[in-house]
């Protein structure tokens, strides 16, 4: 029978270990892993010519060069997240946002992991993948009580180093041995031995009764499966058959002493329920199988997969083009959006071959993405949507090289609200009015916190610019009254001590924070559409901004700032503050997800057809 090819990308050891557990057994598959470096990249890019599935092992996804062979195949992507890769995915929220919708199949290693991923809005499946051999005999016990933890450079403390150097302190009789990258840590007492990195680990499980392993954050450890099927004892800090639970140093040097306790009275026995139970749950075989189960059925959803008539490449602001091309999918069916990624040589090379294989162009904010992306769009004379949203304006009004690149008739531009439209024609542009949607709404309006609370926006980069010396002034302004604080952004902000500020740093989802929060306050010396204010007012809440909108209190200086918060606030106090449910049903109606995106979406239709005319003709005669 001829088999199906697979690359595996992604966490080298375990790549190769999915790779050989899979080979092992299988009749139908053959996969061939291939290592992070740029050859190993380069050979996977080659392999891809006869693939019929990608793997990555670790998220939140392979290569984009691979991303678009497999696209241009119709060949599956699969994610297989592994635990740290998930502490990863957290700390770069904008670009999980953009990697989620490519429409990978993700499958998590731990049951825990796929709750931790739906938390970040990937649904995942659970699939064991570490297979252990059956039939390997199991030795006795050492005659010494020893400990055996994984401590790797340069990642120690994340694996749990001052835990096990604590304990190895309170334990000087037990020798721990330490297995992984690096030398001898200078801070680790004398009982601890460190043995780098070993090519024969089973009898270094075999030379110790437990396994100690405490992470900050985990998967499915090989390593304790390893442990477990030669029936040795695990203290791990997660929840899981035939282990002994423990978290934190007391209730760690608590089992650690019960068990060298019994040890040394020899009552402590192999431990044959974990050995049954990891053989019988991750045997090598079983594991194989249901792997090529998945595998098959991965291919068979991609060949049933619906197929776009059109294609739009979309760059810019992260978050909105992933949220455009989320709701894209349901509103905008005749289209499949592609979205671009630049941050290295091998992404933008991606981007221009995507873009070679698009029918239109949109860009949100960031008008010119990468210069060569760019070259390349204009030697390719592909239409353009460019969708200006407040800020990006003002580098359009001071750059006359820009304004004159993005003057060309293949380029349809659009503004989110009637202000902006107008600084556009000002500058020679006649833009649409296209505002972008709301990546958060309330089914209805909900009742105010108890206690009167701010919602202030400092982000990490221009924080002056977005009011920080304001919000800071009015904090030592109100110092003696009854106010909360509430920070979002990521940015810092000086606060008088008395102040009750919470600064949540930077959130992707606003939700549970509009619960608790009677005023948003936006204090910009200009700005588009702001879909923070959308999003505030969609949940009832009242906004003080430097723009005429509905239901907003307008202020144009620090005084009315001031002025309209002791006012709320005094309205607060007497009872009569209450959330403005006129202005969730007007965010609900004119903002509503689906007609924002349908409007953005007739305009790659017009860019398409205006640039080609004659399609057109085609196309509806």
């Amino acid at each position: 029978m001829k088999k199906r090819h697979a690359v595996v990308v992604g966490l080298d050891y375990h790549a190769k270990f999915l790779a050989n557990l899979v080979n092992e057994f299988s009749n139908t598959w053959r996969l061939r892993a291939y290592d992070d470096s740029r050859v190993g990249t380069l050979r996977a890019v080659l392999a891809m010519r006869r693939a019929s599935a990608l793997i990555s092992f670790g998220g939140p996804g392979p290569d984009a060069a691979l991303i678009e062979l497999a696209r241009r195949r119709n060949v599956p992507v699969i994610v297989i997240w592994a635990g740290s890769d998930i502490i990863k995915a957290k700390e770069n929220p904008f670009e999980l946002e953009i990697v989620k919708q490519e429409g990978f199949r993700n499958f998590a290693v731990a049951p825990w992991l796929v709750a931790e991923l739906r938390d970040l809005g990937i649904h995942a499946e659970y699939v064991p993948v570490a297979g252990m051999a059956v039939g390997t005999p199991v030795q006795a016990f050492p005659k010494q009580f020893r400990v055996l933890t994984y401590l790797p450079e340069p990642r120690r403390d994340f694996y749990g180093a001052p835990l096990v150097y604590a304990l190895a302190r309170a334990l000087p009789d037990v020798t721990f041995d330490v297995v992984g990258t690096g030398s001898r840590s200078a801070d680790a007492p004398d009982n601890v031995v460190f043995l780098g990195v070993v090519d024969d680990m089973p009898r270094r499980i075999d030379d110790v009764v437990v396994l100690l392993r405490q992470p900050e954050h985990d998967g499915t450890s090989m390593l304790v499966l390893e442990a477990l099927s030669r029936a040795r004892h695990v203290i791990w800090n997660y929840d899981f058959p035939n282990v002994h639970t423990a978290r934190g140093f007391d209730a760690t040097l608590r089992r650690l002493r019960e068990l060298r306790d019994s040890f040394e009275h020899g009552e402590l026995t192999l431990n044959h329920q974990g050995r049954t139970f990891v053989l019988n749950s991750f045997g090598r075989r079983d594991i194989a199988r249901r792997l090529e189960g998945h595998l098959d059925e991965a291919v068979r959803r991609q060949a049933a997969a619906v197929h776009r008539s059109h294609r739009v490449a979309i760059s810019g602001l992260g978050l909105f083009c992933a949220h455009v091309a989320n709701h894209a999918q349901t509103v905008a069916p005749d289209w499949e959006t592609r979205l671009l990624r630049t941050s290295s040589r091998m992404e933008v090379l991606t981007s221009i071959l995507t873009l070679m294989n698009c029918e239109v162009w949109y860009s949100i904010g960031s008008p010119v993405t990468d210069r060569w992306v760019h070259l390349a769009a204009r030697l390719l004379r592909k239409p353009r949507v460019v969708h200006w949203v407040g800020s990006d304006i003002e580098s359009l009004r001071e750059n006359p090289h820009l304004r004159t690149l993005l003057s060309s008739r293949s380029a349809t531009h659009l503004a989110e609200v009637a202000w902006t439209a107008e600084q556009l024609r000002e500058l020679g542009f006649e833009p649409r009015i296209a505002p972008l949607p709301p990546r958060l709404e309330s089914a209805a309006s909900l009742p105010l916190p108890e206690k009167f609370t701010i919602m202030l926006y400092v982000p990490r980069t221009r924080s002056d610019f977005y009011g920080r010396p304001a919000f800071e002034r009015l904090m030592h302004r109100l110092k003696d009254e009854p106010v909360r604080y509430i920070v979002v952004g990521g940015g810092e902000i000086a606060a008088p001590a008395s102040a009750d500020v919470v600064n949540l740093g930077w959130r992707d989802n606003l939700r549970d924070v509009y619960q608790d929060v009677s005023l948003l306050i936006r204090y910009t010396p200009h700005d588009g559409l702001s879909l923070m204010v959308l999003e505030a007012l969609s949940f009832g809440r009242h906004v003080l901004w430097t723009q005429q909108f509905p239901f907003v209190h307008t202020v144009n200086s620090y005084a009315d700032v001031e002025r309209t918060v002791r006012e709320m606030l005094d309205a607060h106090t007497r009872g009569m503050l209450q959330p403005q449910r006129a202005a969730c049903a007007l965010i609900k109606e004119q903002f509503a997800p689906g007609a924002c995106v349908g409007d953005i979406a007739k305009a790659w239709q017009h860019a398409l057809h205006a640039h080609a005319p004659a399609q057109l003709a085609v196309e509806t005669s």
